[in-house]
């Protein structure tokens, strides 16, 4: 098609926590607090930003923290793969093994029709606007029976240091997850709508929008997660502070969904530019997060108890 797609996306400053053997590391935003935990006791470490002073208060244990040692020694379980959205459908652009009528059959009349007939000047964006307006439709219909997905999700109980451990990893894994987004919006949508005076690949676009909406996925299946996960008391706000991440999902995908809308109306009207702009907006949760970290820093006695054995 004939059209400029332009497209721009700004990321947020995550949430880093380092495990070892040894101890624990959280880092947030940038701000050089820490707070170690090990077998031998805490240690925690507020740097000022730009200066390279730092300030550290040790806290030793009356008994090796035994527990710390078996707790990171066992891995963190993978995620369920519930997601209903396929990924990697295609292999290359307009793969002559790929049949276009078995890919679409579970989409939508609408969706199948433009995929397969072409039957409109602007099929493919056409096309993206169906796709994601019906994706969306599915996200938000799952997102609104949270609390059957949590009742039929796997149950088990961790301590203090393996809820540490599981927001790291998942952690690691959203910011994959954004990184994944960044790139299909970035990339993959443009490559699938074809240069100018080059049909789109109505099944690279599929893959493309399948693949937005799974790595969105993995916000609400981390939200599943924790909310089927007993920890101890004293650790609950910490398991909640996340809760919600999801939110921002949504809105990113709402917004890409409106302006594919709004884009798709002005091509009808004659305009020859694509112009999508979206930004993820940093979650609000992470001032939580980061706040329940701040506590474990200043008083970690009072989270890691010190006479175990």
């Amino acid at each position: 098609m004939g059209f400029r797609f332009r497209r721009s996306f700004k990321l947020f400053a995550g949430v880093r926590l380092n495990l070892s053997k040894s101890g624990v590391s959280v880092s947030l935003g940038g701000n050089g607090a820490t707070v170690n935990l090990g077998r031998t006791g805490a240690k925690a470490t507020v740097g000022i930003p730009g200066t390279g002073l730092s300030w550290t208060s040790s806290r030793k244990s009356r008994s090796p923290l035994s527990t710390v040692k078996h707790t990171l020694d066992e891995p963190t379980p993978p995620l369920s793969n519930s997601s209903p959205f396929p990924q990697t459908i295609s292999k290359g652009r307009n793969e002559p093994t790929v049949d276009v009528a078995e890919v679409y059959a579970g989409e939508t009349v609408l969706a199948r029709s433009l995929a397969l007939k072409h039957d409109d000047e602007i099929w493919e964006y056409a096309l993206g606007d169906e796709l994601l307006r019906s994706k969306l439709s599915l996200f938000r219909d799952r997102y609104e029976h949270f609390d059957d997905l949590v009742r039929a999700a796997p149950k088990r109980e961790i301590d203090g240091i393996q809820l540490m451990k599981l927001i790291s990893d998942r952690g690691n894994e959203l910011v994959d997850a954004v990184t994944g987004i960044s790139l299909i919006v970035n990339k993959k949508l443009g490559e699938a709508l074809g240069e100018p005076g080059v049909p789109g690949d109505a099944v690279a676009l599929l893959d493309a929008v399948n693949s937005l909406f799974a790595h969105s996925w993995a916000f609400l299946q981390f939200e599943i997660e924790l909310s089927a996960t007993e920890v101890p008391a004293r650790f609950e706000k910490l398991k909640a502070a996340p809760v919600g991440m999801v939110t921002s999902v949504i809105r990113l995908l709402d917004d890409l969904s409106f302006q594919w809308t709004t884009n798709t109306n002005a091509l009808r009207r004659g305009s020859h530019e694509f112009d999508l702009k979206v930004r993820f907006h940093t979650p609000a949760q992470l001032d939580a997060l980061e706040e329940e970290f701040n506590k474990i820093q200043d008083r970690p006695e009072d989270y890691f108890p010190t006479d175990q054995s």
